[in-house]
């Protein structure tokens, strides 16, 4: 867990967002020169000192189903809607960095906690909770997130870094599409054709 609070992504530079801490894997892994990497992100937090900062209206427990359907689950205080950008801004930072199926944040603002799973479609946020009295909830998913395999975590598993090598093929043989930075890493792609079998490719 690395404290990205003060740091914006270097290769990102026109919007300068600054996560809260973050989990990386630690293979590979190399932050002299870059703190925050939306581009090797694991687990993404954020943090709010208030509890007015929530940035959603959650329904209380005993709410008919009638009335859930038409609940409006967003928060639209000033507090609220800048709080609820800031995490939609990380998340869609974020998965437009990586190739990915899905991501967690953990969400923090005054005495509470609840989970946001980010996917393409959207993000699904659970009930907040009491951390201060009550924090089994957050360690747990702290153990469970640890024993998770990288597509649990949410990475696509037909898609890899590439190797050296391919990478320095990829830079080579397909200048005409590589992107303006390219320091961007070059992943290779399994893709399965019509005979039933897959072949790689690489690509950004």
């Amino acid at each position: 867990m690395v404290n990205t609070s003060y740091h914006y992504d270097p290769e990102d530079p026109g919007d300068k967002i600054k996560p809260d801490p973050s989990v990386y894997l630690k293979e590979g892994l190399d932050l002299s020169q870059r703190k925050t990497q939306f581009d090797r992100l694991e687990l993404h937090s954020k943090l709010k000192p208030y509890s007015s900062q929530d940035a959603f209206r959650e329904p209380p427990g005993n709410t008919p189903e009638q009335e859930l359907r038409t609940w409006e689950f967003r928060h639209f205080s000033k507090e609220g809607n800048s709080t609820r950008g800031q995490l939609i801004r990380y998340g869609t930072q974020w998965l437009a960095r990586q190739h990915r199926n899905h991501g967690f944040t953990i969400f923090i603002f005054g005495q509470y906690t609840c989970f946001i799973r980010w996917d393409r479609p959207g993000a699904i946020v659970s009930r907040k909770f009491i951390y201060k009295e009550d924090s089994s909830p957050l360690v747990v998913f702290f153990w469970q997130f640890l024993r998770l395999d990288a597509a649990g975590r949410g990475q696509d598993p037909t898609v890899r870094r590439a190797s050296d090598e391919e990478a320095t093929i990829a830079k080579t043989e397909l200048q005409e599409w590589a992107p303006i930075n390219l320091n961007r890493p070059v992943f290779a792609f399994t893709v399965k054709v019509d005979n039933g079998e897959t072949r790689e490719f690489l690509g950004w």
